[in-house]
């Protein structure tokens, strides 16, 4: 079983590659990171459209040929570029933990250094904990 930095690490890697992949194919972009594949998306009543000046047609409505718009406002609230923002603030988060551990266990324990690895400790289950229903994912991790 992987520890907790090794399954979050797989889980974000999942979310980049998955939310490269949606910028791509929502701006009709081939690449990521050109200019139509910013990954920002916008909801109207008539759907999400990738946020784009080539993009005129939405690529999320419902059956009706429209979106409800809290259905559409929480689907572009989690667009592509807000998911790469959230992936690097958790991966900075498990660089912190990282460094925290390395520390306490290269030198005598220093005022606070614990703490801040029980703090640390609990921000990365707190991370962990929206991927409980992975099968990889630890119950021990899960945050109470």
């Amino acid at each position: 079983m992987a520890n907790i930095v090794e399954f979050l690490t797989a889980r974000l890697d999942e979310d980049e590659q998955l939310a490269k992949a949606a910028a791509v194919k929502a701006a009709g972009s081939p690449v990521y990171g050109s200019p139509d594949s910013t990954g920002k998306w916008r909801a109207t009543n008539d759907g999400v459209f990738a946020d784009t000046e080539y993009t005129n047609s939405p690529f999320v409505v419902d059956g009706y040929g429209f979106l409800a718009d809290e259905i559409g406002a929480h689907i572009a609230r989690h667009d592509p570029a807000h998911v790469l923002t959230e992936v690097t603030a958790k991966r900075l988060l498990l660089v912190m933990y990282e460094r925290c551990v390395r520390d306490v266990d290269a030198r005598p324990p220093v005022f606070g250094s614990a703490s801040q690895m029980q703090i640390l400790w609990h921000l990365v289950r707190a991370a962990a904990a929206v991927y409980d229903q992975h099968p990889d994912f630890n119950p021990a991790w899960r945050v109470e």
